[in-house]
């Protein structure tokens, strides 16, 4: 860690938050000195487990200490239907932030973030195109020379629909924004824009308990089919997965790639190209969640607020959107 440590806050301690804490271990160039969580639970987790931060029970009390802890940054980890309270503190505050995936419930939302905070220090956290299999793969892409012709991606979560989409915000569109597509297709849709840039829409099926997706649904499973001027590319995203022989929904995701140097394979733990591994790693987000710190930091201390990683995200949102529309269509 440097001399120069950002010293950033955490909005929102649930899973998520706890996952850039980890990733705060790994980081060269920040550090969270403080959290925010409504749920005594979260707060007395964080507490034990990072004794020196100061954690808030409401966003109100981390404004009032801002300036004492020497904030440089807001990290945000909320459900997406939270933020609408929150914005008018956060501008209040003037510090950047990060804030995890999607950048918002539809385009319209994200736009209104984007104004109201504005472009300059706002980022879209989202760790896939930091991981270390991903990023090697672009790396070899790039020194091969390959011109890509037709891209796979998939990810599965491998749960049971049925018990995840009763109850809670993910349950209710209005406060969700959307199902399977906007949460791990996400992922995905980035995923295809690090690797292709521009990408075009061409089709969208959306299911909810292997029937088709009415409007106003959550869906739990997702296929796209699109292109962009150079090739082909298909996504599928679900909330179950391929079951294996004792009939358990199998985890999985990845990416295919075929070129005109052969076929590309990328997942968490490894890179093939033509069947043969070239690269393998650890699957875990630590070091994926620090790069993305440590990125977070380098775009504050250089004022460099353009880079992919946040423009992608509008053509994200308006993708994803477009998708939506059209599998309400058929």
């Amino acid at each position: 860690m440097d001399t120069n440590t950002l010293r950033l806050a955490m909005v929102g301690l649930g899973n998520q938050g706890q996952e850039h804490l980890l990733g705060m271990a790994a980081s060269r160039h920040t550090r969270f000195v403080a959290g925010v969580d409504a749920s005594p639970k979260q707060q007395e987790h964080t507490r034990s487990s990072y004794p020196d931060m100061k954690v808030f029970s409401s966003i109100e009390e981390l404004a009032a200490n801002s300036q004492k802890l020497q904030l440089d940054a807001l990290v945000l980890c909320l459900p997406h239907h939270c933020y609408a309270q929150i914005w008018p503190v956060v501008t209040s505050m003037q510090l950047p932030v990060l804030k995890e995936k999607p950048l918002a419930r539809t385009l319209d939302e994200a736009r209104q973030l984007q104004e109201q905070l504005g472009h300059k220090r706002l980022k879209t956290a989202i760790q896939r195109r930091h991981h270390p299999s991903y990023q090697h793969l672009k790396q070899l892409l790039q020194s091969d020379a390959a011109n890509i012709q037709e891209v796979h991606t998939w990810l599965h979560l491998g749960r049971q629909s049925g018990n995840e989409i009763k109850g809670g915000w993910r349950s209710n569109q209005s406060q969700s924004g959307g199902g399977i597509l906007l949460d791990a297709g996400y992922h995905l849709v980035d995923l295809l824009h690090f690797y292709l840039g521009s990408i075009e829409l061409i089709n969208c099926t959306l299911w909810r308990d292997s029937q088709r997706c009415h409007a106003g649904e959550i869906d739990d499973s997702a296929q796209l089919l699109g292109r962009n001027e150079h090739c082909w590319f298909s996504l599928d995203a679900r909330l179950g997965g391929e079951p294996d022989t004792q009939g358990k929904l199998q985890k999985s995701e990845g990416i295919r790639i075929q070129t005109d140097q052969g076929i590309y394979f990328a997942n968490r733990n490894l890179v093939e190209k033509n069947g043969q591994t070239v690269w393998q790693g650890e699957r875990d987000w630590l070091q994926a969640m620090s790069l993305q710190l440590d990125s977070f930091a380098s775009d504050i201390r250089n004022n460099h607020w353009h880079t992919s990683t946040y423009w992608d995200h509008i053509p994200a949102m308006k993708l994803i959107e477009t998708a939506y529309q059209k599998a309400y269509q058929l």
